[in-house]
């Protein structure tokens, strides 16, 4: 390859200006030097990761460093120089550890399906760690409704296995058949369930995590109530070392958590300094969890909504009048939960073929103003929703 450059230049040099010729030459002993030096560095990280890694733990093939580059925003800033493979927390402490001597950075990756672009490498001088060989089910406890597991599992598999005992695990963003469960809590991840049992952080009860100087620290949730993080309630996690001493509290009141109107804050990445949480791996790496799960209730049924014409106005008051419902049973209780809200939108609904139910068709969905939105209820299949109609067809 270089002779090639090289041979290239001195072809080019009589035919261009004396000085651009000079600055151009001068320019690529730079690059070359850079490069150099970053194999070295390459090389001499393989070396040192060979002591506490086995070999196939680190991956330096291109195909491998290729597709671990990107996530599900199919951004692409820079190649890493390796992808590891950790499968012990000791192992992803010395790889801190040696990051921090070594001065590079870490990308912490779980299924790549993220749509923040958290596990896209922005720096040459970076690897990806990926947790994907941390995908133990630790435990599954029917009697406290709890399911404890590494935080490479795949969200699917866990929803799978907790079903398995009757329990619900309700962490199920739209890519929970890729998404890491450790991935979730970095993203705070949400999904249809968040209508009733909230986002990641609603459902967490522990999580163990490494910090940027390779310390290891356990979050706890102390006294879950069970239910997600309401306004006026306070969500108390206490944080304890390697040695189970109590270091700090972080107390988070609902309206910090959920802005008004919004299913969760983005823009808060702080959330009190709670660490791991919603901060797409930039303060550590989460390599356990536990989430609290409901029971499987005995039926469910899923409606779906039809919207049709050029105003959101009929389906804006029929969803408020389900938010409405919804905060009526939590009060007062019911036989039915509204446990599950999830929209449909064009590009969706014309991936899933879907067949609208009206019987008023206005064409194909994509010339939809506005997409149908499902609603899952779970409880007695006999009870019924109201029947909202406006000048529209609402199903």
């Amino acid at each position: 390859m270089r002779q090639s450059v090289d041979r290239r230049l001195n072809m080019s040099k009589p035919l261009i200006n004396r000085t651009f010729a000079k600055i151009l030459t001068m320019s690529i002993e730079l690059f070359w030097e850079r490069h150099n030096a970053e194999l070295a560095l390459r090389d001499e990280l393989i070396r040192r990761l060979k002591s506490f890694m086995p070999e196939d733990g680190i991956g330096d093939q291109p195909g491998c460093r290729i597709e671990s580059a990107t996530d599900a925003t199919d951004l692409r800033m820079e190649l890493p120089m390796l992808v590891l493979f950790p499968e012990t927390e000791e192992q992803i402490r010395s790889i801190v550890k040696l990051a921090n001597e070594m001065n590079f950075g870490i990308i912490p990756r779980g299924g790549g399906t993220g749509a923040t672009g958290g596990a896209i490498p922005a720096e040459a001088r970076c690897v990806i760690l990926s947790m994907s060989r941390f995908k133990k089910i630790l435990d599954i406890d029917e009697k406290d409704r709890t399911i404890t597991v590494q935080s490479g599992v795949i969200t699917l598999n866990g929803i799978q296995a907790a079903a398995k005992h009757g329990l619900l695990l309700t962490v199920d963003p739209a890519s929970k058949a890729g998404s890491s469960l450790g991935g979730n809590i970095s993203e705070n991840a949400g999904g249809p369930f968040a209508f009733e049992y909230g986002t990641t952080i609603d459902n967490i009860l522990r999580y163990r995590m490494v910090r940027p100087d390779g310390s290891l620290i356990e979050i706890r949730r102390k006294d879950h109530p069970r239910h997600k993080i309401y306004a006026d309630d306070i969500a108390v996690f206490e944080i304890f070392d390697q040695s189970g001493t109590h270091i700090d509290t972080v107390s988070l009141p609902g309206s910090e958590i959920r802005g008004a109107g919004l299913g969760k804050d983005v823009s808060n990445k702080y959330l009190g300094g709670l660490p791991g949480v919603q901060k797409e791996g930039v303060d550590g790496i989460i390599t356990e969890a536990s989430f609290i799960c409901y029971p499987t209730l005995a039926h469910a049924r899923v409606l779906c909504l039809e919207f049709y014409g050029r105003s959101m106005n009929n389906a804006m008051l029929v969803i408020k009048d389900v938010v409405g419902l919804r905060d009526k049973i939590r009060k007062e209780g019911d036989l039915v939960k509204i446990s599950a809200l999830e929209e449909f939108g064009p590009k969706y609904v014309q991936a899933i073929e879907y067949q609208a139910k009206s019987m008023q068709y206005e064409g194909d969905p994509h010339f939809r103003t506005h997409p149908p939105a499902r609603l899952r209820r779970r409880g007695s299949p006999d009870c019924g929703l109201p029947d909202h109609r406006g000048p529209g067809p609402a199903l």
